[in-house]
């Protein structure tokens, strides 16, 4: 998209390249930290990367969280008092990030793990600030490269299998 037909070009620039506030895992703030802008300042997706001390194959793993961030709510539990209302469907929040990986590439292999029991739509969890949030207890292993994987390469490695499979 150029010019009028693509809405980010039209946010001030300040929306696009605000800092994403530190979460804390291994006692420290993420290592990286990534956003993906969407209409509103409100609105992004937002990547966070921790080193861990282990490896796999000889490669360093990273931990990582994502959110997408749909609003702004106001909460005691902040020193701000205000926070970002967070998508409560997060397994749609993991399925987006593995597809931007996919579509652009830079996917080799991804799997699903089960952490966390499943948190159903009528029974949701709820997170610090006390949002709530429902997911199918899964979560995305994913294998990247720096080096282009066409579509049909990426390998889905099949430590569990997504519901209704």
């Amino acid at each position: 998209m150029v010019g009028g037909d693509d809405p980010l070009a039209q946010l001030p620039w300040e929306y696009r390249y605000q800092p994403v506030m530190p979460l804390y895992l291994f006692n420290r703030p993420q290592d990286a930290a990534f956003r993906k802008s969407r209409s509103t300042l409100n609105e992004r997706n937002q990547l966070r990367l921790w080193l861990s001390t282990h490896t796999y194959r000889d490669q360093p793993v990273w931990v990582g969280q994502i959110s997408r961030d749909i609003g702004v709510r106001i909460t005691s539990k902040s020193p701000t008092l205000t926070t970002h209302k967070i998508d409560p469907d997060v397994d749609e929040t993991r399925g987006f990030l593995v597809q931007e990986l996919w579509y652009s590439q830079g996917l080799e292999q991804f799997a699903l793990v089960r952490r966390l029991g499943a948190a159903p739509l009528t029974t949701p969890r709820t997170n610090l600030t006390g949002a709530p949030y429902f997911t199918d207890g899964l979560r995305a292993v994913l294998w990247v490269s720096s080096d282009p994987v066409p579509f049909e390469r990426v390998q889905f490695v099949e430590w569990e299998q997504p519901p209704g499979k």
